[in-house]
């Protein structure tokens, strides 16, 4: 964010460390009230520890996130790593 000149709409831009339910929520609540409409968002595990994934840490994000958007084809993006947009 800091590269495009934008505030990143929640207030860990790297979800790694395990969140309680209540930072998901307001992560989730922070997507939805800023109208976040793209995300780039990788399932895989953080230095070689599956339970650093952000299945793991952050299992609510990770429900809304594939509820709400859907993946988008995109070339250049590192393995394991997607470009989703918001549903319509």
């Amino acid at each position: 964010y800091g590269v495009m000149g934008r505030v990143s709409p929640v207030y860990e831009m790297y979800l790694v460390a395990p969140a309680s339910e209540a930072v998901e929520r307001r992560d989730i609540r922070d997507l939805e009230e800023k109208n976040v409409q793209w995300a780039v968002v990788s399932g895989l595990k953080v230095f070689d520890h599956e339970e650093l994934s952000l299945p793991r840490t952050h299992p609510r994000v990770w429900e809304y996130l594939s509820a709400k958007f859907e993946a988008v084809p995109t070339e250049g993006l590192p393995p394991g790593y997607e470009l989703l947009h918001r549903r319509s």
